[in-house]
């Protein structure tokens, strides 16, 4: 590689495996696998997950809540919570239910894991995500023509 300023500077490997493309798990189908199961079982549901309150299912039995926040991948699963979603576990506890789908297939048979309090019943890591962000006035003066690309 090249050396610039204390990096390694690598060039790309432009030889490998051909592979289908992944699966797209836009999440809301996930949703809409618990939503359904919990209907089955004589609950209310309510979908609430493009409101962004913390959760994405209001369910009620009686006078019973629960909260029930869906986390789905297509390979094994180590849920990320949003600041809001974390708050509301926490305030919520054991009304507050993580479910949980690896290897999710909307098409197929699926395994639902239900964990109730994660914010105490789990051990999570808390982490800070950086962006940089470039304006539209900064991108826009650095525009060059298609044949100096």
């Amino acid at each position: 590689g090249i050396r610039r300023r204390g990096h390694v500077r690598r060039a790309p490997v432009l030889t490998g495996t051909a592979v289908p493309p992944p699966g797209v798990n836009t999440g809301w189908e996930a949703e809409q696998f618990v939503a359904q199961a919990m209907r089955s079982s004589g609950r209310t549901v309510h979908d609430v997950s493009r409101q962004r309150l913390g959760y994405d299912l209001y369910v009620q039995r009686g006078r019973v809540t629960k909260y029930v926040d869906v986390k789905s991948s297509l390979g094994l699963c180590a849920p990320a919570f949003t600041l809001r979603e974390w708050q509301q576990a926490t305030a919520h506890g054991d009304s507050y239910i993580l479910a949980v789908l690896e290897n999710f297939n909307p098409g197929a048979q699926n395994v639902i894991f239900w964990v109730p309090n994660p914010a105490t019943n789990c051990l999570a890591r808390e982490s800070t995500t950086v962006e940089h962000s470039i304006s539209r006035s900064s991108w826009q003066l650095a525009v060059v023509p298609f044949n100096r690309i």
